[in-house]
């Protein structure tokens, strides 16, 4: 069975304003592999967020190819998939309940599809 990679209209399903919404941001550093759609990513420009110590900051909305120093993200005044989400795989369900939170805090409601 192939595996579709995630689709934006999957992840994002409602923001405030596209101009508002998202904003380009400079990675912490290069990226070492590709990144998909939907990774969170932490305040200082990691992706995917890994522990609970890193606080989310924003969902990835174009991927990101080895190499790639800049993403576009989702900051604030969303509505996302928690399903589309993408994690560490070392996420505990813990830490991905903080993370979630935290992305909540900052606008990025998470609201699951039925």
């Amino acid at each position: 069975m192939e595996t579709k990679p995630p689709v934006l209209s999957d992840l994002l399903l409602a923001e405030v304003l596209p101009a508002w919404s998202r904003q380009t941001i400079t990675l912490a550093s290069a990226a070492s592999a590709a990144v998909p759609v939907g990774s969170v990513l932490t305040a200082a420009g990691v992706a995917p967020a890994a522990n609970a110590t890193a606080t989310s900051a924003a969902v990835l909305i174009e991927p990101l190819k080895v190499g790639d120093t800049q993403a576009l993200v989702v900051a604030r005044g969303a509505v996302v998939d928690p399903a589309r989400l993408v994690w560490a795989a070392s996420a505990s369900d813990a830490q991905i309940a903080t993370g979630l939170a935290a992305l909540a805090a900052l606008g990025i409601v998470p609201k699951t599809v039925i």
